[in-house]
């Protein structure tokens, strides 16, 4: 039976609030999460709400955007082992860093625990509108894409580096660098994983060649042999 926000609890796209916190499953949209946690006016996740994840790979990679990450919000993560058995994982076990946590790949994450702060729901609404709108203006968010395709370099930024090479508007197959966004590569319509991995190496070629900076990608490839 459906309860509730529209969610079954104990599931993977279960959320709930408990008190200063908010328990939600990995398969929870990063959007959704920040709207539930507005509507009980709990606020520090409003800066996700742009970014195109759930919550279980979002904190696998620390996803962030505005300064901020969820590791800065997260309390705990419940992990599944191989075996089948769980257990509870502080975030100083996870080993939340820059895009990256220090999370076991056997470990399967099943829902997080994030610790907020108490704030007029109306006026985390409003933030996240402004994330939103931020976003429209600044990145090809219409566009069909895997969200920032690098890391920024320490002290720089990723897309400025891309764009300083030239690379805006660069394309192979389907696969194009964003004019809006040059740490972006959107698909033009019949774009494969082929395109964008070929793409992405002479992005990597041309920033090495014009900056000296080695880029290292924020998406995580599965499979790539098979390309």
């Amino acid at each position: 039976k459906i309860q509730g926000h529209g969610v079954v609890p104990g599931t993977l796209w279960s959320i709930r609030q408990e008190g200063l916190h908010v328990q939600a499953g990995a398969g929870i949209s990063l959007a959704r999460l920040a709207w539930f946690c507005a509507s009980v006016g709990l606020s520090g996740v409003e800066f996700a709400t742009g970014i195109p994840g759930v919550v279980g790979g979002s904190i696998r990679g620390n996803a962030g955007a505005h300064g901020a990450s969820l590791g800065d919000r997260v309390e705990t993560v419940e992990g599944m082992e191989t075996d089948g058995g769980t257990r509870i994982l502080s975030a100083q076990e996870v080993g939340f860093g820059y895009r990256h946590t220090r999370l076991s790949p056997s470990v399967i994450i099943i829902s997080a625990r994030f610790a907020l702060t108490p704030d007029d729901p109306q006026a985390i609404r409003e933030r996240i509108r402004e994330y939103t709108e931020y976003r429209k203006r600044t990145q090809p968010s219409a566009d069909q894409s895997a969200g920032c395709m690098f890391k920024n370099p320490s002290g720089d930024s990723a897309g400025r580096l891309i764009d300083l090479a030239g690379c805006k508007g660069l394309q192979v197959g389907d696969a194009v660098v964003s004019d809006r966004h040059a740490n972006f590569i959107i698909n033009r319509g019949q774009a494969t994983a082929a395109d964008t991995l070929r793409l992405i190496d002479r992005i990597r070629d041309l920033v090495l060649q014009r900056t000296g900076v080695a880029l290292d990608l924020e998406v995580r490839v599965i499979g790539q042999e098979a390309f």
